[in-house]
């Protein structure tokens, strides 16, 4: 039992240890995913003013 829980809290430090690191990284990808959904937007918009001539 006591060694359950020493087991847990040794598990709960390294994800502590670890979040930021991983938080970074999915900011990162946010970052990367917005850049590719602005530029598909403006594709789409360049498309749909050739569309309207």
């Amino acid at each position: 039992m006591e060694s359950d829980i020493q087991a847990t809290l040794e598990a709960t430090a390294q994800l502590n240890r670890q979040m930021p690191t991983f938080l970074a990284r999915v900011e990162e990808i946010l970052g990367i995913t917005n850049q590719t959904l602005a530029s598909i937007e403006v594709r789409l918009a360049r498309l749909e003013a050739r569309l309207s001539e």
